[in-house]
């Protein structure tokens, strides 16, 4: 056989082998890493502490923060919320929420937990509304609100460590050493943190339709940063439960698919959103059109315009 002849076969072949190779299989999103389930909560760096060194350049832009602001004085807000909350028993004192709603919460007789009234605030109307019957709950901020809007949650007693979002939240149980290896901590700017550590990490509170498979709640249990949270968080990648959520939810899970399900680690939430600085710059300009960015957005001579929509959790009630 002539030469010519056997180097064509030979390349035929080796087309024919490749589309027989059966395709890729997804991820097992659970494989990797590990998780603190039933373990207590650790003894981690608190938010004071890292600002001693960080005061300039996060401290300085911290107070603003939406994380930090996820629960904020009552006294903070503006006399419409103060009014309207004038008229329910039990002496309010902090605020959770934005300007879609606003609940009121109260410190509860048990460390480590609040009280959330029934009723809630609508910035629109200024006025209370959702609820017949006004009342303190004692239980639904630990069982519902607590493992995204505080820090450090005992898996048991679901009472907190810190109020709002604390910088081990994100970073973690920060190895003393980062002072002269700034690449020690999660997240850095030195270092390189994976992106399925880095979706892990958003997702232990931006994942709004996950049930923990230890105690049943709607967010992990004991998540420290740098685990794999969906260990824990039980969450359908399919594309009927894709379809049923709002854009902005399905455009938060459609990431975390992407990345710890396809493997695909070019894009992971820190690519659009800045966290310290609440920006949402980097997000609008972006170089090309992307199909997880056409959940909320129209695009147009590099700029994107928000499609409107609106966004609805069974679990925050909004």
């Amino acid at each position: 056989m002539p030469v010519l002849a056997c180097a064509i076969l030979v390349v035929i072949g080796v087309f024919i082998s490749a589309d027989e190779q059966p395709p890729a299989q997804p991820l097992d999103p659970a494989a990797w890493g590990s998780d603190h389930v039933g373990k207590p909560v650790p003894d981690y760096t608190t938010g004071g502490e890292c600002l001693f060194c960080h005061r300039k350049e996060i401290g300085s832009q911290w107070a603003s923060n939406r994380h930090h602001l996820t629960i904020r004085p009552l006294s903070q807000e503006a006399g419409g919320v103060r009014t309207a909350s004038a008229s329910l028993a039990g002496e309010p004192m902090f605020v959770l929420g934005n300007k879609k709603k606003l609940r009121f919460l109260r410190r509860s007789g048990t460390y480590g937990h609040l009280d959330l009234h029934t009723q809630a605030y609508d910035p629109a109307t200024r006025k209370l509304s959702g609820a017949t019957r006004a009342a303190w709950q004692s239980h639904t901020f630990g069982r519902n609100c607590a493992g995204c809007h505080t820090t450090g949650v005992d898996p048991e007693t679901h009472a907190f460590s810190s109020l709002s979002i604390d910088c081990f939240s994100c970073h973690g149980d920060v190895d003393l050493k980062h002072t002269t290896d700034p690449s020690r901590a999660l997240l850095s700017a030195k270092g390189k943190t994976p992106a399925r550590v880095v979706v892990s990490i958003c997702a232990q509170c931006h994942i709004r339709s996950g049930t923990s498979r230890s105690s049943g709640l709607p967010y992990a249990g004991n998540f420290v940063p740098g685990d794999n949270v969906l260990r824990d968080l039980k969450v359908s990648f399919t594309d009927k439960a894709m379809a049923e959520l709002n854009p902005v939810d399905r455009h938060i899970l459609e990431n975390v698919r992407d990345v710890v399900r396809l493997g695909e680690d070019s894009m992971n939430c820190l690519t659009c959103h800045r966290v310290h600085e609440s920006s949402a710059d980097r997000h609008q300009h972006l170089p090309k059109s992307s199909a997880i960015c056409a959940n909320c957005h129209d695009s147009g001579n590099g700029r994107w315009t928000t499609k409107q929509f609106k966004t609805r959790s069974t679990t925050c009630q909004y």
